[in-house]
């Protein structure tokens, strides 16, 4: 498989080197220059990252701008969106994409932070557009709201600590949830007390164990969790701090979705913000 699809496209540009050792991924940079080949044509594709995520920025009427550096710059965060890897769709016609936006924020304490995002397109430009625009819809919501003395858009907790000042703050992104048949969605919605209905704040709480150093911690921390159920009841997760793969939390998402309703597939994401705040 891995044979045909290195046949089908001719990457234009070096292999990806490390950003850094302490950042944890591989990235191509902002700049995408690529070739591709099928059996029926031949196309190049080129854009740059950074002016992708600033057009999709401006498009959702955010008034983000670029740094002299060329990085995006929006509500005191600085984004870096980098390409990380790409795959040819069978057909050798549409794209899987792999994007990262690290981003910085001084006023939140947050520097080198990274999350991926996954899409899929008719071409590689398009597929990396889409995840920017899920990420907007998403991540995006929480990050802005945790600028914010008052959350404007997403559900939060907050917690004080005894003599410590400032306590801590999670601000819970929208939930992406699938679930089919739509009669397991059902069960997921209910109103009934008694039945699994879910919260903005479940996965979180399904974890809190294990987030406790991040969350009686300081500073800022950014939590992903990915978690599903197959058709046939196998159950695999992924949790992430910061971009980095946190086994302890996959290992309690796994848990969690051991009681979820239903027996068909489904799946549930999420991306969390836990920062320092004072009421």
């Amino acid at each position: 498989m891995l044979n045909r699809f290195f046949r089908r496209f001719r990457p234009s540009q070096p292999k990806p080197e490390a950003v850094s050792e302490q950042s944890g991924h591989m990235a191509h940079g902002p700049v995408v220059t690529i070739s591709f080949s099928s059996a029926r044509r031949s196309w190049n594709e080129a854009f740059d990252l950074r002016d992708m995520l600033l057009s999709t920025l401006v498009e959702k009427g955010f008034a983000a701008e670029k740094s002299p550096d060329g990085d995006v710059m929006f509500s005191g965060y600085v984004f870096r969106p980098e390409l990380s890897s790409f795959q040819p769709l069978d057909d050798g016609e549409g794209s899987r994409s792999c994007t990262i936006i690290s981003f910085d924020h001084s006023g939140l304490g947050c520097h080198r932070c990274f999350e991926w995002q996954h899409s899929i397109g008719e071409t590689l430009e398009e597929a990396c557009r889409v995840g920017f625009e899920k990420w907007c819809k998403t991540d995006l919501v929480a990050l802005l709201d945790a600028t914010r003395n008052r959350a404007e858009d997403c559900t939060c907790m907050e917690m004080a600590f005894p003599n410590r000042s400032p306590g801590k703050r999670c601000v819970f992104s929208p939930v992406e949830i699938v679930a089919n048949p739509a009669s397991d969605l059902d069960l997921i919605n209910s109103s009934d007390p008694d039945s699994h209905s879910f919260c903005p704040c479940c996965l979180t709480t399904a974890c809190m164990k294990e987030l406790k150093p991040y969350i009686e911690g300081t500073g800022f921390t950014g939590v992903r969790y990915f978690v599903m159920r197959d058709n046939e009841g196998n159950l695999n997760a992924d949790c992430r701090v910061n971009g980095l793969e946190f086994d302890p939390g996959k290992a309690a998402l796994i848990r969690y979705a051991e009681s979820w309703p239903g027996t068909g597939f489904q799946y549930r994401k999420q991306y969390v913000v836990v920062h320092d705040h004072s009421s």
